[in-house]
């Protein structure tokens, strides 16, 4: 009898210690809330099942499981180690479509490009303008695979490249106007070029942005579409660095919602950004400044692309009484053009700014409604998406 009460003292601490965590499991499921979408999978959660909405007990045992899966505190955590774990001792750093790199950098994969969609794109864009008489200017911005290909060996932009030189070879067999900005990044050294994106993230921030938009505003003075004096000027804006800032890139999303890192963040504002008006509906009333730029860079919390520059919508309109061109523009584009707007916005007096992937906007109805003088698209190389190609459709 005393061999058993010391068997069972002897295992009191272990059974204590696992009463103590299956409470505190319990406890947090309780107390934290549930998640609805998974930005990391892209995908929505399973919620709290409801008994009482349950066809049978099967079937909210079967719900049950699910929430318990999908909102398992430290979920997001213990995926992140998971995913880093599969690199461990190998040298493969291509996961879920995404090069892991040294000193956190994240690179997406890029696939080839079937030659025939950038046809059907230049079709398009062809028949759009001779209907509508306006003058259409593509402009090429690049992905980061392209201007940071000499960073690191493992990073490939061989279907970048390829993608690119077919986008040109069309653009110029199609005779349309267009504007390249890789030539003008790559000019710049690799230290100053490490400086134009995100590390973590698809995009490039304000500063890539920036200097891309000083030469399309070149070209765009060059080839007879605005004064060479219209040209902004570095006086125009004020620039305020956010580097320190917790940031969530799209691409480290993929991996994980919680683990975030400190990225270099130039943000720049017009000088007269108070005398800018904003619409998001072409018929609509002017809303704030404040709901559609930097919308996070007034908290303390996490950013992310969106946050800490022109939130990405369907349809935006910014008006500028004093800009130097008296122009209705519309600009169709992608999150890319985002960090571009406050640029463009001193250039002309009315930009209207579609993404094809959120508006049921027709593009016709559009250009008449706004008075439209001058028609430019903005993409990066291997983006030509089948919203893109309806969109355009006369």
């Amino acid at each position: 009898m005393n061999d058993i009460r010391k068997r069972n003292l002897h295992n009191a601490p272990v059974i204590a210690i696992f009463f103590a965590f299956l409470f505190a499991v319990l406890a947090a499921f309780v107390f934290t809330p549930s998640y609805e979408y998974n930005m990391a999978e892209q995908r929505a959660l399973a919620q709290r099942p409801n008994i009482a909405e349950a066809k049978s007990l099967d079937d909210f045992a079967s719900g049950w499981e699910s929430y318990v899966s999908d909102q398992f505190p430290g979920r997001n955590r213990i995926e992140a180690g998971v995913k880093e774990a599969e690199f461990a001792g190998t040298d493969d750093r291509l996961i879920d479509d995404v090069y892991v790199l040294s000193d956190d950098y994240l690179f997406s994969y890029t696939y080839p490009v079937d030659n025939w969609k950038y046809g059907a794109l230049m079709s398009q864009i062809t028949a759009s303008s001779d209907q509508s008489g306006l003058p259409f200017v593509y402009i090429i911005v690049p992905q980061k695979n392209i201007v940071l290909e000499d960073a690191e060996k493992s990073i490939d932009a061989k279907y970048n490249a390829e993608n690119l030189h077919m986008l040109e070879n069309d653009l110029l067999y199609w005779k349309l106007p267009y504007i390249n900005t890789c030539p003008k990044l790559l000019s710049y050294s690799l230290e100053q070029r490490s400086k134009f994106y995100f590390k973590t993230d698809f995009h490039w921030n304000e500063l890539g942005a920036y200097t891309a938009c000083e030469y399309i505003a070149e070209q765009l003075a060059d080839m007879g579409y605005i004064k060479k004096s219209s040209v902004p000027k570095d006086d125009d804006f004020i620039w305020t660095n956010y580097t320190g800032r917790d940031y969530l890139g799209d691409l480290q999303r993929r991996f994980s919602q919680e683990v975030t890192v400190k990225e270099y963040i130039p943000v720049y504002e017009a000088v007269n950004k108070d005398e800018l008006i904003y619409y998001t509906n072409y018929r609509g009333s002017a809303v704030s400044r404040d709901t559609i730029v930097g919308t996070g860079l007034k908290s303390d919390g996490v950013l992310n692309y969106n946050t800490m520059s022109t939130y990405n919508l369907g349809y935006l309109r910014i008006e500028n009484p004093n800009a130097p061109e008296i122009k209705s523009v519309l600009l169709i584009k992608d999150s890319y053009a985002c960090t571009t707007l406050e640029y463009l916005s001193q250039i002309f007096t009315e930009l209207n700014v579609v993404d094809p992937r959120y508006t049921d906007m027709n593009l016709k109805t559009l250009l008449k409604a706004r008075d439209v003088d001058l028609v430019l698209l903005m993409f990066h190389e291997s983006n030509v998406s089948s919203e893109l190609i309806q969109y355009l459709k006369p």
